[in-house]
C-alpha cells in the first residue's frame, strides 16, 4: 500500500511539472512569433 501512495505522489508531481513546462514553452513560442513579425516589417 505504501509503494502505491509513493508512486501516486511522484506521478502527480511529474504531471504538475509537465504542465508548468508546457505553459513556459507556449509563452516562449508566442514571444518568438511576435519578434519574427517585427523582423519582417523591417526587411
Amino acid at each position: 500500500m505504501k509503494s502505491f501512495l509513493v508512486k501516486d505522489f511522484l506521478f502527480k508531481k511529474r504531471e504538475a511539472a509537465l504542465k508548468k513546462n508546457l505553459l513556459k514553452r507556449k509563452k516562449k513560442r508566442a514571444l518568438t512569433k511576435k519578434k519574427e513579425k517585427n523582423a519582417d516589417t523591417f526587411r
